[in-house]
């Protein structure tokens, strides 16, 4: 049996459309593990298919409908769980991938990095945002989602912290290195920015606050990112610019 995720948008939600799908899986010899909604038109499935052969049948019965869209069928990707899981369709645009979280979704995006840990070896993943809006938190809380060893590099939360001196045996592939790039680029002394160096050649999973501070003060280009995320206060709060580092006095880093 192998998995299939497909999801659909609703043209004419009419009584009896969702029935109807699930008859037809049914008759098709399909089973269906689970089912979700994607407001404020979609529904998603998770599907047990005895063979792709199957999907042929799927594809034109569901096609003929002029009640529904049919958007996607495919192998599911840990998006699509996400998607099935918060009822959110989680995408993203550009190269490196930027996806968009608002503060109120801070659970989705801790359950969307700590998958992203799980899936890919040694992500490297930046979070841009505005002081105090939960760039730290996020990443402490994710990790620990994810059963990982966090170790903050440089950071303000709680207090001021610059790390001069590393243990670099105590890395392994359970670790995730968080940095806050405004108080290593900003704030912290030689050392620090020279162990930061010695830090980033290694193979390590890591989460940089503030990326467009990396990529300005260090000359990295953005494609030494897995993943960007840009987490705003609220739908229609303000925020800085997305990768555009803000002058470093609008901080309080006291």
């Amino acid at each position: 049996m192998e998995k299939y995720y497909l999801e659909y948008k609703i043209l004419e939600n009419r009584v009896g459309l969702l029935g109807d799908v699930t008859s037809l899986m049914g008759m098709l010899g399909i089973n269906i593990i689970r089912i979700g909604g994607i407001p404020p038109d979609r529904r998603c499935f998770l599907l047990e298919v005895p063979g792709s052969e199957y999907l042929t049948p799927v594809k034109s019965s569901l096609g003929l409908s002029p009640h529904l869209e049919l958007l996607e069928l495919h192998p599911p990707t840990y998006l699509d769980m996400l998607t099935m899981r918060h009822g959110r369709k989680i995408h993203a645009e550009g190269d490196p991938p930027m996806f968009h979280f608002r503060r109120q979704e801070l659970p989705v995006l801790v359950d969307f990095l700590a998958e992203t840990f799980r899936e890919k070896e040694f992500p490297v993943i930046g979070i841009q945002g505005s002081p105090r809006v939960g760039k730290t938190e996020v990443a402490i809380a994710s990790c620990v989602h994810a059963n990982k060893k966090w170790i903050l590099f440089s950071t303000t939360f709680v207090r001021q912290l610059a790390r001069e001196a590393m243990d670099f045996s105590e890395l392994d592939t359970d670790s995730v290195i968080i940095i806050d790039a405004l108080t290593s680029l900003h704030r912290a002394g030689p050392k620090h920015r020279q162990l930061l160096k010695d830090v980033l050649e290694q193979p390590q999973a890591k989460i940089i606050e503030h990326p467009g501070v990396f990529v300005e003060e260090l000359g990295y280009e953005y494609g030494y990112f897995d993943a960007l995320i840009f987490l705003k206060r609220d739908e229609n709060g303000e925020d800085e610019e997305e990768l555009e580092p803000l002058p470093y006095n609008q901080f309080d880093i006291s």
